[in-house]
């Protein structure tokens, strides 16, 4: 009866050491499944910040490419629109009110014919050229005189070919009055289709708002 009572109290103890192991075993087992969870959450996070970076840094360096300096130049000022106006044949001349070289406004006379009739200034210009016959004279086919407009005016620059895939017509262009330092921003309204030793010829043109002079120097940024 003693026998059967110790084996009974040795085969408890085995039970309650069994019962105790198999709770650390689970405990374990728990620890290890949270451990590699938190690692793989910690590893996922880890390569999203990476890729947020990399598109970050990406995005930073193609806004930089974008608003990078592709060619800074010293220029002179153009007009952008020069022409003839030819004068009315079978008119005669009565009166010219211009010289060569004089700046004019937009409707400013230019000259008189002998009918009454005035020839007048199509917009706000500079007088080049003067092709005209002698007072009283008959006007011809021939006859024209030469303008150049003041208020659209234009400066060129230089391209190499190895550049010149990245200007594009209508791109902005910085102009600065080099005598005022005023900054104008201009777009690019013309490449030349072949290049001239290398170099291909950019028109950048922009409007004249305020006392700008054709012939000033600048410095245009692309």
């Amino acid at each position: 009866m003693l026998e059967i009572t110790e084996y009974m109290l040795q085969d408890k103890k085995e039970n309650k050491v069994n019962k105790g192991n198999k709770i650390k075993i689970i405990i374990i087992v728990l620890l290890v499944i949270i451990l590699i969870i938190m690692l793989f959450k910690y590893s996922s996070g880890t390569q999203v910040n990476n890729n947020f970076s990399r598109e970050g840094l990406s995005n930073q360096n193609s806004i930089s490419n974008e608003n990078a300096t592709i060619i800074s130049t010293k220029a002179q000022i153009q007009s952008a629109l020069t022409e003839d106006i030819s004068l009315h044949a079978t008119y005669y001349l009565e009166e010219i009110y211009v010289t060569e070289n004089e700046t004019i406004a937009k409707g400013d006379k230019i000259l008189k014919y002998t009918n009454g009739n005035y020839l007048t200034a199509p917009y706000d210009c500079v007088i080049n050229e003067l092709n005209i016959p002698e007072l009283e004279g008959q006007c011809k086919n021939d006859n024209y005189i030469n303008i150049s407009s003041t208020n659209r005016l234009l400066v060129t620059v230089n391209a190499s070919e190895d550049i010149i895939d990245q200007i594009n017509i209508g791109m902005p262009a910085t102009i600065s009055i080099t005598s005022t330092e005023e900054e104008i921003t201009g777009n690019i309204t013309n490449i030349s289709s072949t290049a001239s030793n290398g170099n291909f010829t950019i028109s950048v043109e922009f409007e004249n708002t305020s006392n700008i002079k054709i012939g000033m120097s600048a410095t245009v940024k692309i």
